[in-house]
């Protein structure tokens, strides 16, 4: 999984009723944050030792809803 900042946010939807994606542009941590802990993650994935799930943890972390 890589991080990356976003400032622009285009949600896309297969069905017109939820969202199937997004894509983001420029530059903020929150706002990547926000959409990667939305995403959710695989509970095949929690596994500390997995870069995946570490990247989450951060995400949770700079989304506000864990503290380090």
């Amino acid at each position: 999984m890589i991080i990356t900042l976003c400032r622009r946010v285009f949600i896309g939807s297969i069905d017109k009723t939820y969202p199937s994606g997004w894509t983001t542009q420029g530059g903020s941590f929150v706002i990547s944050a926000e959409l990667i802990v939305l995403a959710g993650i695989e509970p095949d994935c929690m596994d500390i030792n997995n870069s995946y799930y570490q990247q989450y943890l951060k995400c949770l972390v700079w989304a506000g809803y864990l503290e380090e």
